[in-house]
């Protein structure tokens, strides 16, 4: 039977690297004394020093520009979608639930043409 792979929370994670930043005990220790792998103690603390300098950006203006961003998009989006909704109206005749449809110029259909050899008697 294979052992359950165990999934660790960020709280767990975090403890674990803040003791390995003290560095009171080695990596190979704290890895005994929390029940994990060495390998995991040294990568969580590489994150949480990679991190550390995004807890205190001050993000006040790079929210805004990601929400000007945002907010672009969602304009174009909403453009794009009035514009397929005048095309789907001229299409199905102005009725959202379909009614009677008018054809594009390429769909409709081609006028029946009398077949060579019946012609019909023309009066003299």
């Amino acid at each position: 039977m294979s052992r359950k792979r165990r999934n660790f929370g960020a709280p767990f994670k975090a403890k674990v690297a803040l003791a390995a930043v003290r560095g009171d005990k080695t990596s190979a220790e704290l890895a005994t004394k929390f029940s994990v792998h060495s390998n995991q103690v040294t990568s969580w603390k590489k994150v949480l020093l990679e991190g550390a300098a995004e807890l205190f950006e001050d993000g006040r203006g790079k929210s805004r520009d990601q929400h000007a961003v945002k907010e672009e998009e969602l304009y174009e989006q909403i453009g794009r979608l009035k514009m397929e909704l005048e095309w789907w109206r001229e299409v199905w005749g102005g009725h959202p639930r379909g009614g009677l449809m008018k054809r594009p110029l390429h769909c409709q259909p081609l006028k029946r043409m009398p077949l060579p050899g019946y012609l019909p008697a023309i009066p003299p």
